[in-house]
């Protein structure tokens, strides 16, 4: 399915694609995502919401307006990219008998360090890592056993 991505006259995206029950559940979780009969959706334009757009539609051919600028497009493309590889990643989880809760904690770590980089996974660096463990202890405050199983996704991640 095409899903066409254009640029609103204020900061906004209007995302237009056929009917589909997924993408519209998915696409309503975005804050002030608004649905208008003319534009199909229309998002407000942060990164945040690019971001989101590329896991919404990660398997999709996304098609860009030109006008818009092409770092936001490299958002979109990065996320949608990583997502596919953290959803493959989750399947090697599963199949290497790892309990529910606990894929559910690696994922949640893997998407956060990948978003903290805002770098495809495969360009991430030691360095990356380094500075974003060094962030959870110093700046959020957790616990070593948080980061210890934040070192432990990133591992099986980086692995797989």
């Amino acid at each position: 399915m095409n899903i066409n991505i254009t640029k609103g006259i204020d900061r906004e995206l209007f995302v237009h694609f056929s009917y589909s029950s997924t993408f519209t559940k998915h696409i309503k979780k975005i804050k002030d995502c608004k649905y208008s009969k003319i534009h199909n959706w229309q998002i407000p334009y942060n990164l945040e919401n690019l971001q989101k757009l590329g896991e919404i539609f990660a398997k999709e051919n996304i098609v860009f307006d030109p006008n818009i600028n092409e770092k936001a497009v490299a958002i979109i493309r990065i996320s949608g990219a990583n997502t596919l590889i953290i959803m493959e990643t989750e399947k090697l989880l599963k199949l290497k008998g790892y309990r529910p809760k606990t894929i559910k904690c690696y994922i949640s770590h893997m998407r956060r360090v990948v978003e903290s980089t805002n770098k495809n996974i495969n360009e991430i660096t030691e360095s990356n890592i380094t500075d974003y463990l060094l962030y959870l202890l110093e700046h959020e405050t957790n616990s070593h056993s948080y980061v210890n199983q934040a070192i432990s996704s990133i591992q099986f991640l980086m692995k797989s």
